[in-house]
């Protein structure tokens, strides 16, 4: 879970008041997907379309 703690002009200024943090990345962020959900034609339990 990312949590936003403040906002910086620059990094510097981040790593100044944060300096136990570690960068991340955009790399990194999770990929979030709908696969696990039925398609507009697929059957749905109980006959809900």
């Amino acid at each position: 879970m990312k949590q936003f703690l403040d906002s910086y002009e620059t990094r510097g200024e981040a790593e100044t008041a944060y300096p136990e943090a570690k960068p991340g990345s955009g790399w990194t962020n999770p990929q979030n997907t709908f696969d696990h959900l039925p398609g507009e034609n697929d059957y749905a339990p109980g006959g809900a379309y």
